[in-house]
């Protein structure tokens, strides 16, 4: 089996290695373990798009370029507490990705031209959101659960006027302040020698100096009085289906009850065969789906359902996802239920780890603090009703 290594760069930058030989080809990532959270809404995920569309030394083509010659997969990306840059490619090139990467993690310059670009393409985006219904309804939860001061209050695209406002400013001091050396760490899974591998950073990132800003920690809003619950309803004429959720302010990804939680949620909604999609979808025909997650972040993300009513059904369906509320919080759930979620949980864990990309993932969410680790996966087989 594939054992993970750990090293660190000259400059203290973390690093997580899985050899795999069976196929000639490595992933990487660069991971900065702070995220959109620590900036003023849109400007993280505007970053992370922008952040290989020109360096120091290769304007955006060019940089696309170079990737393709040698065959290399590459993106970045950013959600609420992390930004990502990758890159995927066959061992003999791995080099020069590393190269290429480092580039992009030490020295984006966020051209004026591709940042007025992307500027159009958020824009764009937001307008098409006015006819999702699903996208209306995250947006108005959010706003619902969240002062408006809080970073989980706004959608990682931003809005209009938000976007309209970012400047190329903005993108360099919010990737300056995530890619200093201690919130850094570099993930790599495939065909490779970990000392080999270590080397050939510690060239490039292991060569970067700084320390960064105090973090922004994401706290839980003020609770809510005992009567708050209320009914948010966002009209919109003419539409044949409800998109309805239950929704409160849940837990940060380091709560002690993780695994307990992750194993409630897949009987309540997490799974074709939960309570709810058995509810709405297969007992009373409301749905062609219902379900409900927790939104596992370092600060305390959204708890919510989800579905998509039959419109004349929207009152009886509140009604029932209600009742499977109550029903889990007050009744004890049954040992069949309790062997099928933990089965399910354990299956889809194994799927972190089936190539490259999928280990690399896990690695950066494992240094982000987002993921599962060895003991708290025995705790998921463990747990009983």
């Amino acid at each position: 089996p594939s054992t993970t290594v750990g090293g660190k760069l000259a400059n203290g930058i973390r690093v997580l290695m899985v050899e795999r030989h069976d196929l000639p080809v490595v992933s990487v990532r660069v991971v900065a373990t702070r995220g959109a959270a620590q900036a003023r809404p849109g400007v993280g995920s505007f970053a992370a798009a922008t952040l290989m569309a020109g360096t120091s030394r290769h304007d955006a083509d060019a940089l696309s370029d170079a990737f393709e010659a040698i065959g290399a997969e590459h993106w970045a990306s950013a959600d609420y507490d992390a930004v990502q840059i990758g890159v995927k490619v066959i061992a003999g090139q791995l080099p020069t990705a590393l190269d290429l990467l480092a580039e992009v993690a030490q020295s984006p310059t966020f051209p004026k031209s591709e940042v007025d670009l992307e500027r159009g393409r958020r824009l764009a985006s937001l307008a098409q959101e006015r006819d999702r219904p699903t996208a209306q309804l995250q947006r108005t939860l959010v706003r619902q659960l969240y002062p408006a001061t809080h970073p989980y209050a706004t959608p990682l695209l931003g809005d209009e006027a938000l976007v309209e406002k970012i400047t190329r400013a903005d993108l360099a001091a919010f990737h300056r302040a995530q890619f200093e050396p201690d919130r850094l760490a570099v993930v790599a899974a495939g065909d490779f020698q970990p000392a080999a591998l270590i080397a050939s950073l510690d060239k490039t990132l292991g060569t970067m100096k700084g320390k960064g800003d105090k973090v922004r920690e994401v706290r839980a809003p003020e609770p809510p009085k005992a009567d708050a619950a209320r009914v948010v309803i966002v009209d919109r004429p003419g539409a044949s289906q409800s998109n309805v959720s239950l929704a409160m302010v849940g837990v940060a990804r380091k709560t002690p009850d993780y695994e307990a939680l992750m194993l409630m949620n897949t009987i309540l909604g997490g799974q074709f065969s939960s309570r709810l999609n058995l509810n709405l979808r297969e007992k009373n025909g409301f749905t062609y789906g219902a379900g409900s997650s927790f939104a596992m972040r370092q600060g305390p993300g959204p708890f919510s359902t989800s579905g998509a009513i039959v419109r004349e059904h929207t009152a009886a369906a509140v009604r029932e996802i209600l009742a499977e509320v109550e029903s889990i919080r007050t009744t004890p759930v049954t040992e069949a239920e309790l062997s099928d979620a933990r089965e399910f949980l354990i299956r889809q864990l194994q799927a972190y780890f089936e190539s490259g990309d999928e280990v690399t993932g896990l690695l950066a969410a494992l240094e982000v603090g987002l993921e599962l680790a060895d003991e708290e996966l025995a705790r998921v087989a463990q747990l009983g009703l």
